[in-house]
C-alpha cells in the first residue's frame, strides 16, 4: 500500500496512503527519523511518529519529506547543509525537524548531498530551490561552491516557440488556439 519510497545508504524510508512513514536499515546518522541514537540494523519498518508525508527523497544518510501542506522536514546528517537549516555539522538529526522558510513545495529531489525542491504548483510549473553540496555544480546556481541557504536556480527564460493549430498563410475565417510549452508565458501575435 504504499505511494512512495526512497532508499539512501542502508535505509528506506515509505510512504503510505494514509501520509503515515514508516523506515527500516540502518540508523548511524539518524536516517530512519525515529529519535533513536544507535546504529541499529532495523530490519522491520516502523513508525516514525508524528509525521505525515506526501512524499519522500532520500540520499546519502539522510531523508527529506514533503508534508500534505507543502513544507519539509528532513532528518539524517547535515555535513554540508543538506537538510536545509542555513548550517552544517557533523552530528546526526535523528528527529524530524522542519526546513525554514520554505513552503508550497509540491516535488523533491536529494542527491549525495544535495537536495532540490520545487515550488508553486505541478500544471503551470514553478521554480527550483537548492542546497547542500554541489560538487560538479549539481545544484545548477551558477557557482561550484557548497550552499547552506536555499539558492534559486539560474535558469535560461528563453521562451519555447508557440504553436499554432491553423497552418500559417491565408486561411479563411476560422478559430485558432495558440499553445506554448513554457509555463507563464505570455504570448503577442498579429493577424
Amino acid at each position: 500500500g504504499m505511494i512512495d519510497t526512497a532508499s539512501g545508504v542502508a535505509s528506506t524510508v515509505t510512504v503510505k496512503p494514509d501520509g503515515s512513514v514508516l523506515s527500516f536499515g540502518t540508523n548511524f546518522r539518524g536516517q530512519l527519523g525515529r529519535g533513536l541514537p544507535d546504529n541499529g540494523p532495523y530490519p522491520v519498518p516502523a513508525l516514525i511518529t508524528g509525521l505525515l508525508a506526501k512524499e519522500v527523497s532520500s540520499g546519502d544518510a539522510y531523508a527529506i519529506v514533503t508534508e500534505p501542506g507543502g513544507t519539509l522536514k528532513a532528518f539524517g546528517r547535515n555535513d554540508n547543509g543538506q537538510l536545509g537549516l542555513g548550517s552544517l555539522d557533523f552530528l546526526p538529526h535523528p528527529t524530524p525537524v522542519s526546513v525554514p522558510g520554505i513552503s508550497g513545495v509540491f516535488a523533491t529531489v536529494a542527491g549525495r548531498d544535495s537536495v532540490l525542491a520545487l515550488i508553486g504548483e505541478p500544471a503551470p510549473g514553478g521554480t527550483i530551490r537548492a542546497w547542500g553540496g554541489n560538487g560538479f555544480g549539481v545544484l545548477g546556481i551558477g557557482s561550484l561552491f557548497p550552499s547552506l541557504k536555499q539558492a534559486v536556480l539560474a535558469e535560461n527564460l528563453t521562451v519555447a516557440r508557440p504553436n499554432f493549430s491553423v497552418a500559417e498563410g491565408s486561411i479563411t475565417a476560422t478559430s485558432v488556439q495558440i499553445v506554448c510549452g513554457t509555463p507563464g508565458s505570455v504570448i503577442h501575435y498579429t493577424t
